[in-house]
């Protein structure tokens, strides 16, 4: 009989496991790397193995800092977060086990699950789009308003260039700077620069891309895209209000597109939108693809959100301070929110 068991991070043969089996780059070890090196987390990594030892499914976890808080996530800062199986029954059995073994230490998967010993709550969708084709096939799906946009965005006298962002100074510097300016523009706190720092390392093993858009030298819109295999992530974006009209994240995704098929990609997600923010979800559904009901799952229904987005407070607070106000709010913030 299968048997549950829990793993150290470092360990060499869930992470081989997690390779050979993840259908996207957030399943993957480095994606754990990232959240537990930038901010100084706790993980664990639930098991199920047969009678030799070999695993058979595994979810990596990270332990809420917070001390009065003991519980653990599947994982935090990521929007959909499957476990790692031969199968859909080993899937099961993981969860089933993880649920029973769960006792005061509560946990929430960002995945539906239903199975004894769960809750469940719909907290958003995801688009799906297939960009095998680059982005012709993407365009020749899309609604005619993204397409209008595409192609005004390519146009000579817009001024615009894309192309991926290769230096890891460029990638830190005028890279982040718009990306805390623009999250500021939105009310969102800034991840800290030890962060994106983490998220630079993916680059350099070739397992992220962030597409920059250029007005002649200036950075003025930006993507970052988590990959592997043949899936991809969309995970960050930026853009300057001023260049709005130019139509700016348009190239941005049209270049994406292409560069991602180039590499085999042949799926892209566009991340997790919370189910009243309705604008989003249309400039999402407008490229075509299919539309997902995101459900998080816990052991402990106290657990599951009631919204994704942050209180109108903070974001009011943040959107009238100077951008070096939400990069400080981000840095405290961020390692205890997970």
């Amino acid at each position: 009989m299968p048997s549950y068991t829990t793993l150290s991070p470092d360990n060499q043969s869930w992470r081989a496991f997690a390779a050979e089996h993840a259908t996207s780059p957030l399943q993957r070890p480095g994606w754990l790397d990232v959240l537990t090196g930038a901010y100084g987390l706790r993980a664990r990594i639930a098991a199920l193995t047969d009678t030799e030892g070999s695993l058979l499914a595994i979810l990596p976890m990270i332990r809420r800092k917070l001390p009065w808080r003991a519980s653990w996530t599947s994982l935090p800062f990521t929007d959909t977060f499957e476990p790692v199986a031969v199968d859909s029954c080993r899937r099961e059995e993981l969860l089933v086990e993880l649920a029973r073994h769960a006792g005061a230490e509560p946990v929430l998967v960002h995945t539906q699950i239903d199975l004894p010993g769960w809750s469940s709550r719909p907290v958003g969708t995801m688009q799906v789009i297939d960009v095998s084709e680059g982005a012709a096939g993407v365009l020749a799906q899309a609604e005619s308003h993204h397409r209008r946009s595409v192609e005004r965005s390519r146009r000579a006298e817009a001024g615009l260039s894309a192309r991926p962002i290769v230096s890891r100074d460029e990638f830190l510097g005028a890279n982040l700077a718009l990306t805390a300016s623009s999250r500021r523009r939105l009310g969102v706190p800034t991840q800290p620069s030890r962060y994106w720092s983490r998220v630079w390392e993916l680059h350099e093993r070739d397992e992220a891309m962030t597409i920059g858009v250029y007005l002649d030298d200036a950075l003025v819109a930006n993507g970052v895209f988590v990959i592997a295999g043949t899936h991809a992530v969309y995970k960050y974006g930026a853009s300057e209000e001023a260049n709005r009209q130019l139509r700016t994240n348009f190239l941005m995704f049209a270049t994406a597109f292409d560069l991602l098929a180039a590499r085999g990609v042949r799926s892209l997600d566009f991340g997790l939108s919370a189910l009243e923010n309705t604008g989003l979800r249309k400039f999402k559904s407008r490229w075509g693809g299919e539309e997902l009901t995101v459900c998080f799952s816990a052991t402990d229904p106290r657990m599951l959100p009631d919204k994704l987005e942050p209180g109108p407070l903070l974001t009011k607070a943040i959107q009238r301070t100077p951008v070096c106000v939400g990069r400080t709010v981000g840095s405290v913030a961020y390692p205890f929110v997970a």
